[in-house]
C-alpha cells in the first residue's frame, strides 16, 4: 500500500505531541543508584595491616575505643603549631574513575580529620582532596562520619588516605580524635547537574528562553536518548530535549519580578527523576547605567556595547600608586581582596572601619581616573563594616548597591575555590546580586574540574586556576591543559577565564607566559593573573613585576585574535616523539590576517610539525619555529615552552 503525505502526518503527528507533552510526575519515581562494594577497608583490628600505615609516635591503637567496641586510632596535641599525619597508600585504583573516602571520627573540637594525597614515586607532593562532604568533625565527642570523594590519578602516582588533627586551631589547647571504620568504594553513579546558559546576570528576554546546560555521569551518560527536561517557570510548565548538550524553550513574556525554575531531568523509558534543581532568574527592565557589562554567547564580555578582553589581576591594597602600576603594566581590571577592608582586617565596632562606603567611592573614583575596571570581592562580608547594618546578609546587600552604576565597576567576585557543599549557601547570594544588580556579571574561581559544573550555578563567567607550576611540578601545567579540554568538551556553552599563576621565585617569565598562552590555546577569552603583590618590596618581587608587563603585552597583542568571530585556518599538529609531553597550537585569523599559538607542557623536550592551510607566511616571535616547506614548520619545545607566529606582511 502507497503511503501518502496525509496518511504519514495524521499517523505521526499524534505520537510526536503526545512524545513532548508535559508528564504526570506522580507517575515517576526517583532513581536510586547501585551499591558499590569497598575497595579500602580498615578498621585497627588486624595487626597485619598495622605495618602499612605510616603512624608517628603520637598515633595509638586504644581497643574497646571504636564505634563497636572495637580497636580505634586515637590522637591527642595540646600544641596547635604541633601536626603530625598517620596515612597508609591505597593500591589497584583505576585512573580516573571517581571514589568516595569514609572515615568516622569523634573529637572534642571542630575539624576536618581525614584527607587524601596525591604524591610522585619520588614522594613529592602534588595535590589532593580536602574538604569533606558533610561538614566537619563536631565537638561534642559523637560519632560522625566524613565523606570526601577524589578522581583515581593515573598508575604512575601514589595515592594516600592522611588522618590529622588540624593544625589551624587558634588556641593551645587539648585536643583529641578517635577514627575508626574507615573505607573507599568506588561511586557508582547515574545522575546529573544543571547550569544555566546564556541567561546573561540571570536577566530572561521577552521570549522568556530558559537555556539549561548539563553534564550526565555513569548510567545517566548512557542513556541521553531517553532523557528530557522538565522545568516549571513560574507556572509555566514544559518538556524539553536536549539539542547539542542544552536544554532550551521558550515560556513567553512573564510580569516584571522573580521566576522561579524548578527544573528535573526525566527518564521517559524508565519513568524514573534523576536530578533536580532550582533556579532563580529575573524579568526587568534595568536601568541604564555606564559601564553596564554581561557576556555573549562566545564567552567575551561586552561592556556598554563593547567586547572587552579582561585582562587583570588579582591584588591586596588599592591606594592610587597601585592602580596606577597595574594601568601601566598594561592591565585594565583588579580584583582587590582588600577593598572593603581599609587594608586592613575588619574589626566590628571599630569606628575608623565604619566609613566603608567612603573607601570604596574614593577607590573606584581612582580607578575610573586610570581607566581600570574593578572585580568586587563579596568573599567575607562583616556587619562592623557598616553603621547601621545588623547583618552580613545586609551588608553583602549594602556594597552590591554602592558600586552597581559606578563606571569604573565591572563584577562581582563571589567565590573562591568554594567546595561542592557551600554552592547552595553561595547560589542564595548569587540570585540576589542578579536582583540588586541586573547590569554586571557574577564571577567565581575554582580548580577541581570534576566540580566546574557546580560552580557555574554561582556565576556568569567561571574562572580556572591551576597552580602551582614550576620546572619540578610540571605535572600542574598538564592537569592545566586536562581542565581546559575537560572544560571545552564536557561543558562548553559557558563563559571561561583562565586565572595563571604569576607569583612565586621559581616561575620564570618563559612558564608564566606558557599558563597564559595554553588558555588562548584552548579557546580562553578572559584572564586574571593571581597575583600582584604590592605588599613586598623583596627581590621576587622586583624581579617579576617585569615579567607581569611582558605576558600582559603579549596577551594584548594577542587580543585581536583572542577576540575575533573570524573562521580560523585550518591547523594540525604532528608530534615527532612521543614521550608523554604534549603539544598544542591554535589558529586564529583577525581581519584577514592569520596568527599561530603554539604550547609544550613538558616535562620531556619535544619537537611537533605544524601544518597550516593558510596562503600566508609567518614569523617566529620566541625563536622556537622554523620553517620546512609550504604552510609546514617545526616547533621544538624545551620542557614547558611555547611560540607565537605572526603574519610576516603587516599592514
Amino acid at each position: 500500500m502507497k503511503i501518502t503525505q496525509s496518511m504519514f502526518i495524521s499517523a505521526v503527528l499524534p505520537l510526536l505531541l503526545a512524545a513532548q507533552s508535559v508528564p504526570d510526575l506522580k507517575t515517576f519515581r526517583r532513581e536510586v543508584p547501585p551499591s558499590s562494594v569497598p575497595v579500602f577497608w580498615e578498621n585497627f583490628e588486624n595487626p597485619q595491616t598495622q605495618k602499612l600505615w605510616f603512624t608517628p609516635p603520637q598515633f595509638k591503637r586504644i581497643p574497646m575505643q571504636g564505634r563497636s567496641s572495637t580497636t580505634a586510632l586515637y590522637r591527642s596535641s595540646k600544641n596547635k603549631r604541633e601536626y603530625t599525619i598517620a596515612s597508609r597508600t591505597v593500591p589497584n585504583l583505576i585512573p580516573g574513575v571517581l571514589y568516595e573516602l569514609s572515615v568516622w571520627t569523634r573529637g572534642n573540637y571542630a575539624n576536618t580529620p581525614a584527607c587524601v594525597e596525591f604524591f610522585s614515586a619520588k614522594g613529592k607532593w602534588l595535590s589532593g582532596s580536602y574538604y569533606p562532604l558533610g561538614g566537619q568533625t563536631p565537638a561534642n565527642n559523637t560519632w560522625h562520619e566524613t565523606k570526601i570523594r577524589f578522581k583515581a590519578p593515573d598508575a604512575k602516582t601514589v595515592t594516600k588516605v592522611c588522618l590529622c588533627i588540624s593544625d589551624r586551631d587558634e588556641k593551645d589547647r587539648f585536643k583529641e580524635m578517635y577514627w575508626d571504620e574507615i573505607k573507599i568504594s568506588r561511586v557508582v553513579e547515574c545522575g546529573a547537574d544543571f547550569y544555566p546558559v546564556n541567561i546573561p546576570n540571570l536577566q530572561l528576554n521577552d521570549a522568556g528562553t530558559i537555556n539549561i546546560g548539563y553534564l550526565p555521569v555513569g548510567q545517566t551518560a548512557a542513556e541521553k536518548n531517553d532523557l528530557a527536561l522538565y522545568v516549571n517557570a513560574n507556572g509555566v510548565k514544559k518538556l524539553l530535549f536536549a539539542k547539542d548538550g542544552i536544554f532550551s524553550g521558550n515560556f513567553g513574556k512573564f510580569a516584571p519580578g522573580k521566576v522561579k525554575a524548578e527544573v528535573k531531568l526525566l527518564n521517559l523509558k524508565r519513568k524514573t527523576i534523576i536530578a533536580e534543581n532550582v533556579f532563580t532568574f529575573y524579568k526587568s527592565t534595568p536601568k541604564k547605567v555606564r559601564g553596564t557589562a554581561y557576556f555573549d554567547e562566545y564567552g567575551r564580555c561586552i561592556v556598554d556595547g563593547k567586547p572587552m578582553m579582561i585582562l587583570g589581576v588579582f591584588a591586596k591594597d588599592i591606594p592610587e600608586k597601585v592602580i596606577k602600576d597595574i594601568r601601566d603594566l598594561g592591565f585594565n581590571a583588579v580584583m582587590p581582596y582588600t577593598f572593603t577592608t581599609n587594608y586592613r582586617p575588619v574589626q566590628p565596632r571599630i569606628a575608623a572601619n565604619r566609613n566603608t562606603f567612603k573607601r570604596m567611592k574614593d577607590s573606584l573614583d581612582l580607578l575610573q581616573k586610570y581607566n581600570v575596571k574593578l572585580i568586587m570581592p563579596l568573599l567575607n562580608v562583616h556587619v562592623g563594616e557598616f553603621d547601621g547594618v545588623r547583618s552580613a546578609f545586609d551588608a553583602f546587600c549594602k556594597k552590591v548597591e554602592l558600586v552597581r552604576e559606578h563606571p569604573a565597576f565591572l563584577m562581582h567576585y563571589i567565590a573562591d575555590e568554594v567546595p561542592r557543599q557551600d554552592i547552595a549557601y553561595r547560589k542564595k547570594y548569587r540570585e540576589k546580586i542578579a536582583e540588586l544588580d541586573p547590569n554586571h556579571p557574577v564571577f567565581a574561581v575554582g580548580y577541581v574540574p570534576d566540580e566546574f559544573i557546580y560552580q557555574r550555578q554561582i556565576c556568569d563567567i567561571f574562572g580556572f586556576d591551576p597552580y602551582p607550576i614550576n620546572e619540578i611540578n610540571v605535572p600542574a601545567i598538564r592537569s592545566s591543559r586536562a581542565g581546559l579540554i575537560f572544560n571545552n568538551t564536557q561543558l562548553p556553552f559557558h563563559p571561561f577565564c583562565l586565572v595563571p599563576q604569576a607569583w612565586k621565585a621559581c616561575l620564570t617569565e618563559r612558564q608564566m607566559l606558557c599558563c597564559s598562552l595554553q588558555g588562548v590555546v584552548h579557546g580562553v577569552r578572559n584572564f586574571m593573573l593571581y597575583s600582584y603583590d604590592c605588599d613586598k618590596d623583596d627581590e621576587t618581587t622586583k624581579k617579576q613585576i617585569p615579567y607581569l608587563k611582558n605576558v600582559a603585552a603579549q596577551l594584548k597583542e594577542l587580543e585581536p585574535w583572542i577576540m575575533s568571530l573570524e573562521k580560523a585556518p585550518d591547523v594540525s599538529v604532528r608530534q615527532e616523539k612521543n614521550n608523554g609531553s604534549f603539544v598544542d597550537v591554535k589558529a586564529f585569523r583577525a581581519n584577514g590576517r592569520d596568527c599561530i599559538v603554539i604550547v609544550s607542557t613538558g616535562p620531556e623536550d619535544t619537537s611537533a610539525v605544524i601544518t597550516v592551510k593558510s596562503d600566508q607566511e609567518f614569523t617566529s616571535k620566541y625563536g622556537n619555529t622554523v620553517k620546512i616547506g609550504k604552510g609546514q614548520y617545526r616547533f621544538t619545545g624545551k620542557s614547558v615552552n611555547c611560540d607565537v607566529l605572526l603574519p610576516e606582511n603587516k599592514k
